[in-house]
């Protein structure tokens, strides 16, 4: 007797024009579909070219990001900006701010994985997976695969929205603030490349496809026309 068929699955493929806008209305899956089969896979464990190449790239990325705020920063504070970003008022008062930026830092990173942790909840409405490696940090959804257009709200949440929180702040606060505010979103940025890396390589696959995320390990999933993915 035939196995009973996967309600999970996705409509007949026959119907091209539609399943591109469906799959894009469609909850995330905890079981893959019987006609997705694997497309490629990013794996940081095993791929340690990779990951050093993110990180120069995320170190080469502090140069324009620093850059792009600090000009943001001379928009919205003009006149107080440059001497909100020096460290002239002496050596107690630099080691403080220094040690305000490293903190700010810090919770950066705790918000930055956090609000990858809350999209992946707003979708799935399952408990993210969250770690800390030596190199770089992560929150997951492991048992989860979420649609392409889903899975870049999740990735690029972090940049977009601690980019503006930062503007915003730029207004409002103090100028003792400004460099460890400045330094958060410069970070942020920087951070972010992996982020973006995945969101572009993402951004360029069929609307059909599948994303799979597991920290370290990333996975794409295509529906199976001709058995010819590889």
């Amino acid at each position: 007797m035939d196995a009973a068929p996967n309600t999970d699955a996705l409509p007949d493929l026959d119907t091209p024009p539609n399943l591109a806008a469906h799959l894009s209305m469609r909850k995330p899956l905890t079981i893959l579909p019987d006609n997705y089969r694997h497309h490629r896979t990013l794996d940081l464990r095993r791929d340690r070219r990779m990951l050093v190449i993110m990180n120069l790239t995320a170190i080469a990325f502090v140069i324009p990001a620093g850059l792009f705020f600090g000009q943001v920063l001379v928009w919205v504070r003009p006149g107080q900006a440059e001497e909100g970003l020096g460290l002239n008022t002496g050596l107690p008062a630099g080691v403080f701010v220094l040690l305000i930026v490293l903190i700010f830092s810090i919770l950066m990173l705790i918000l930055h994985e956090g609000i990858h942790g809350l999209f992946f909840w707003i979708f799935t409405r399952s408990k993210p997976v969250f770690a800390l490696k030596s190199l770089y940090a992560y929150a997951a959804a492991p048992e989860w695969y979420l649609p392409r257009n889903q899975y870049l709200v999740v990735s690029l949440s972090p940049l977009i929205l601690i980019s503006l929180l930062c503007g915003l702040l730029f207004v409002f606060i103090p100028q003792w603030l400004f460099l460890p505010v400045w330094g958060v979103a410069v970070f942020n940025a920087a951070g972010s490349v992996g982020d973006l890396f995945v969101a572009v390589w993402l951004f360029l696959q069929p609307g059909t496809c599948l994303a799979n995320d597991r920290g370290d390990i990333f996975s794409l999933y295509l529906p199976d026309r001709n058995g010819s993915y590889r």
